[in-house]
């Protein structure tokens, strides 16, 4: 019996398709910070962080299911774990990598 391996592309394609309603919201709160609280920002500026913000958590969400989550369930209903691990983790690290304050420390 042979067994079946997966190319990197299908394995993206795969993480994509699993993970779509998670990298949708997670683009969806990004754009609603980055254009609510910071309104001077330009438009390409913002787009280029949300898809390298998604690029960045598709490959999170690779690793993760492949290293982290090799024996369990991936799915929890429609919600894909790895990817919603990838998205609370990268979304705000990356607004804050890129400049913008989420969350403001009170004086």
């Amino acid at each position: 019996m042979e067994t079946q391996t997966a190319t990197l592309s299908e394995i993206i394609i795969l993480a994509l398709f699993l993970g779509s309603i998670i990298f949708l919201l997670g683009a969806a709160y990004q754009a609603f910070v980055l254009i609510k609280l910071n309104k001077k920002t330009p438009w390409y500026k913002i787009l280029g962080i949300i898809l390298l913000t998604r690029v960045v958590a598709v490959a999170l969400t690779i690793l993760l299911w492949k290293i982290a989550f090799q024996n369990i369930e991936v799915m929890f209903g429609p919600i894909l774990l790895p990817g919603i691990i990838a998205e609370v983790v990268l979304s705000p690290l990356m607004l804050r990598l890129f400049g913008f304050r989420v969350i403001k420390k009170s004086k």
